[in-house]
């Protein structure tokens, strides 16, 4: 599961819940939740001068307790009108109040 966002300097983030194992169609748990960042630059070719949109990433592994804040601090900011999705979120916050513990 994921969550996406920016942050206030526009920078795109994904806080991932990546499963451990799944038998027979049952989710068995979850990894520790990766904060995977999405940095934006330009890549300028110095035989032609063309510029390319270039983006690095960066994956930052979170405690439970991280992952869980991080959730409820972007959980006021989601659109109302966008809420179709808000079930899979909700199961998200409930995962890390479960330190990944399938509920």
């Amino acid at each position: 599961m994921i969550a996406q966002f920016r942050d206030e300097s526009d920078v795109h983030h994904c806080l991932e819940l990546r499963v451990i194992l799944v038998k027979e169609f049952k989710i068995e748990g979850y990894k520790k939740p990766v904060l995977v960042t999405y940095v934006s630059s330009v890549y300028e070719s110095t035989v032609t001068g063309i510029k390319h949109p270039k983006f690095d990433t960066t994956e930052e592994y979170l405690t439970w307790h991280r992952a869980k804040v991080l959730l409820q601090e972007i959980r006021p900011l989601i659109v109302t009108g966008l809420n179709q999705r808000l079930d899979i979120f909700d199961s998200m916050l409930s995962i890390t109040e479960n330190e990944g513990k399938n509920i």
